[in-house]
C-alpha cells in the first residue's frame, strides 16, 4: 500500500480556485488528473494544460494507468492530484493507493443524492465509501478554498 499526501475531489477539476489558490497553497508544480473520460478528450486536456502556469506540468491518466503511475513515481514535490468522483478512489485503492487527506470540493446534485454540505451532494454508496476511507485513517473534509474552514465529514457522515 502506498500512502500519498493529498487528493482533491472536484467535478470541475481545473478551474479558478485550483489555479489561483490551491496550487499556491500546496506549492505544486505538477497537476495529476485521474479520470477515464478526460483521458479520452485531447482537446480538453490541451485547454487545461494551457490554463496552468508555465512552470506547472499536467499529467492525465485513466484510472488504472494513473494508479500504476502513482504507485511507482517518486515525487520531488507534492503533486496536486485531482479526481472528479469518490469512486475513482476505489480504482486507485485496488492498485494500492491511499491518501492521507481527501479534500472534497464540489459534488453536484443529481437525483438520489442528498446535501452533505454546501455544493456537496452524495448518494448512499458515496457516503459508504467516505466512511470506509475514514476507517482507513484518511482525513476527509470539505474545503472549497484554502482560507475557508474545513468541514470534517467524520462528524457529519455516520
Amino acid at each position: 500500500m502506498r500512502y500519498l499526501k493529498y487528493v482533491r475531489i472536484d467535478e470541475r477539476l481545473i478551474h479558478g480556485q485550483v489555479l489561483i489558490k490551491w496550487l499556491e497553497k500546496h506549492e505544486s508544480k505538477r497537476v495529476i488528473i485521474i479520470d477515464d473520460a478526460i483521458m479520452e478528450n485531447p482537446i480538453l486536456i490541451s485547454v487545461m494544460q494551457r490554463s496552468l502556469p508555465k512552470e506547472c506540468n499536467l499529467d492525465v491518466y485513466g484510472c488504472e494507468d494513473g494508479a500504476r503511475f502513482l504507485s511507482q513515481e517518486v515525487f520531488q514535490y507534492i503533486p496536486m492530484i485531482l479526481v472528479r468522483t469518490v469512486s475513482t478512489l476505489v480504482c486507485l485503492e485496488k492498485e494500492g493507493i491511499l491518501f492521507e487527506k481527501i479534500n472534497i470540493a464540489r459534488m453536484p446534485y443529481s437525483p438520489g443524492k442528498e446535501e452533505i454540505c454546501e455544493n456537496v451532494y452524495m448518494d448512499h454508496s458515496e457516503k459508504e465509501l467516505i466512511q470506509y476511507y475514514l476507517k482507513k485513517g484518511s482525513s476527509v473534509y470539505v474545503q472549497m478554498v484554502p482560507d475557508s474552514e474545513k468541514v470534517y465529514l467524520g462528524r457529519i457522515i455516520k
